[in-house]
């Protein structure tokens, strides 16, 4: 009987999810509707437009993540949506890892420029969803933040699996290093939320890459923490950095890489 009210309890837990990234995406994309309307009272075809063509892809991909509770499923989706928003053609086609984080903490640092125009930094969305609800307490009294949940779980380290690969003996001890720990510390210290967020998401990387390169079973229970963390952070933050977007599109005029050139198939 416990073990069937806890399975009812996590059931309704995740429907709760599902409805809150529901409740979130639906009003972006009425203010994406409203922004293409506007676009076209000007003469303009949103259709043509690069940042009207990242942000369509980008909720598309949310709003397919907001139809499932399935973590692994919700993760990779929101992770699509995410890609969609910020990455941009530069000209370079194989830009490598170094340069992907690089173009990542660019887009970060022009949500934040966009966001601290329309608000003092600590009474913006952004800021309270980083700054209050990821470092505050989640539910129980003794559970941790979700950041830290990030931060120290150490399957989120890219260094642990280094590491793992280059242990010669299967029980040489492997010793776990925490990366960039000061430059942490003096971020949170500093409530600097374009650093904060690229070191959460250099680590959800990780796991991004464990999942979309095969190297995870589809909902394993080896790696169930870093999944639902890795949800639930983007869940939380998506929302909100696309909201920034929708309301300064001269900000992320940046090209799609892959421009709508299919020709229009009247079937679909």
């Amino acid at each position: 009987m416990a073990k069937k009210k806890r399975q009812i309890k996590k059931e309704q837990n995740k429907e709760k999810l599902v409805g809150e990234l529901t409740r979130a995406i639906q009003p972006l994309k009425k203010r994406f509707e409203e922004h293409k309307e506007n676009l076209e009272a000007k003469g303009e075809d949103p259709y043509s437009d690069p940042f009207c063509l990242r942000i369509r892809r980008a909720l598309s991909w949310a709003d397919s993540a907001a139809q499932t509770n399935q973590d692994d499923i919700t993760f990779i989706c929101l992770w699509i949506a995410f890609n969609a928003a910020y990455a941009n053609y530069t000209g370079a086609e194989n830009v490598g890892e170094s340069k992907e984080k690089e173009r990542v903490q660019k887009f970060f640092e022009d949500v934040e420029r966009a966001n601290t125009r329309k608000y003092r930094n600590n009474t913006s969305p952004l800021h309270n969803i980083v700054w209050n609800e990821l470092f505050g307490k989640q539910g129980e009294k003794d559970e941790i933040p979700i950041v830290e949940k990030v931060l120290l779980n150490k399957y989120l380290f890219q260094s642990f699996w280094t590491d793992q690969h280059q242990v010669k003996y299967e029980n040489q001890k492997v010793e776990i290093r925490e990366p960039n720990g000061a430059s942490i510390r003096k971020a949170i210290s500093n409530q600097d939320t374009v650093a904060i967020l690229s070191e959460i998401f250099a680590r959800l990387y990780t796991l991004r890459n464990q999942l979309m390169h095969g190297n995870a079973t589809w909902k394993s229970s080896v790696n169930r923490e870093q999944v639902k963390i890795g949800r639930a952070v983007l869940e939380k933050l998506l929302p909100v950095l696309f909201e920034v977007m929708i309301d300064n599109p001269g900000h992320f005029a940046g090209k799609p890489f892959c421009p709508v050139v299919y020709p229009v198939d009247s079937r679909s």
